[in-house]
């Protein structure tokens, strides 16, 4: 049988592009989603745990097999987490409760900056949404680790960019539990913490950056980079846009105390006067009877 090579050649070509499309529709990660972070009614206690409504209705994340994708290692590690972000005009908060199976083989040691190995959270921010790779001043690459001690330690992993190993955010303030090799993180990051960037985070109503969050899992000598949208691209990155909707906890209304008011209704009395002059005539029909007997 001849066969028609161009005919073949097309087929073949669609094909792959089939394929091609299956397998991107069939990735976990995410491209270009928009998604809103709420604001925060009240700034969350930063303990490392979530106590009552202080994260209800904030920005979640699902991070585990179905979400994400790795970039390094193998997404058969991946733990169960969530992420949670919410906003205030002080800075951005965010929250991780990871379920994980495994202990690190490496725990980090404390003040050394770039928290980069073991087991933790990152995540790439572009302010610019239409800046990629690293290049210096375009990106804030954060580390969140529970390191040596139990201590929580948030650090740089990239100087905005240059590609060496940053030092700790000083202005942050975070903390952290452990149950077994699972572990929470919690953070407040202040204003202050996104103004060095070449477009800097206006922490306000409507700004818009892209972001990738990533989970740092170690299982034995392997670690594997587990992410949630594209990396380093902030074009294709999902998009967070800092929004007035409410989250945490709402203060209940104040209610004005109901006024009591007094039945000022005096009870009714007899005039004295009355009283005298019906006993006066009382008296004075009696006396006439007894004139009459």
């Amino acid at each position: 049988m001849k066969l028609n090579f161009k005919k073949t050649a097309a087929a073949l070509l669609a094909g792959v592009c089939v394929a091609s499309m299956a397998l991107t529709a069939a990735a976990g990660a995410t491209m270009d989603e928009k998604r809103n972070i709420p604001m925060a009614a009240t700034a969350p206690t930063i303990d490392g745990v979530i106590s009552g409504d202080e994260w209800d209705n904030a920005l979640t994340i699902a991070m585990n097999k179905d979400t994400c994708d790795a970039v390094a290692g193998t997404l058969d590690t991946c733990p169960t987490a969530t992420f949670y972000w919410m906003w205030d005009y002080e800075g951005l908060y965010f929250f991780a409760d990871v379920t994980d199976a495994t202990a690190p083989a490496t725990v980090h040691p404390t003040n050394n900056g770039s928290y980069n190995s073991g087991d933790g959270i990152q995540f790439c921010i572009y302010p610019d949404v239409t800046a990629a790779g690293s290049n210096v001043g375009d990106l804030y690459f954060w580390s969140l680790v529970v390191a040596e001690g139990g201590k929580a330690e948030i650090g740089e992993h990239f100087v905005f960019g240059t590609g060496s190993a940053g030092g700790d955010v000083e202005d942050a303030v975070v903390a952290c539990t452990q149950n077994g090799s699972s572990y929470t993180l919690e953070a407040f990051m202040p204003a202050v913490c996104w103004e060095s960037s070449n477009t800097p985070i206006v922490v306000v109503e409507g700004t818009t950056f892209a972001m990738t969050n990533v989970i740092m899992e170690q299982d034995g000598g392997t670690q594997s980079l587990i992410i949630d949208s594209s990396w380093f691209d902030g074009p294709t990155a999902n998009k967070y846009t800092l929004s007035t909707d409410v989250a945490g906890h709402v203060d209940a209304p104040e209610t004005e105390a109901e006024e009591v008011v007094a039945d000022t209704a005096a009870p009714q009395t007899f005039d004295m006067g009355v009283i005298a002059a019906v006993a006066a005539i009382v008296s004075a029909a009696g006396y006439a009877i007894s004139k009459k007997r």
